[in-house]
């Protein structure tokens, strides 16, 4: 931490919780604008080094901006709407992102300014 590191992740910082804990569903990184906040993963034996000296010891009365702070949830995976790309850009990242996906071509974007 340095004194750049807002209120939000100091409350945070050093928090150790099993992956199936509640408190990752609406504290995952990034909690706000310009987060450097991450998430590592520890062993059984690193966990239970770190639990004595800097586990949770009272829950964060602090929230997430809004926006922030979701984490991700198994079986939902992210796609990018092609709608939100124009069309030059979409034909190009589209094939790098999800080669196994259908391709869609500029002609199946919707524009939503036409809308």
């Amino acid at each position: 931490m340095d004194d750049r590191t807002t209120v939000i992740c100091q409350t945070r910082n050093g928090v150790t919780l099993p992956q199936g804990d509640t408190f990752w569903l609406d504290n995952w990184p990034p909690l706000h604008f310009n987060c450097r906040s991450s998430v590592r993963a520890l062993t059984a034996e690193q966990a239970m080094a770190r639990q004595g000296r800097r586990g949770l010891q009272v829950m964060p009365q602090d929230f997430p901006e809004v926006g922030f702070g979701a984490a991700p949830q198994p079986g939902q995976e992210w796609f990018p709407d092609p709608n939100d790309f124009q069309p030059s850009i979409w034909n190009i990242l589209q094939p790098r992102i999800a080669p196994d996906q259908p391709e869609a071509s500029a002609a199946d974007i919707v524009n939503p300014l036409a809308r």
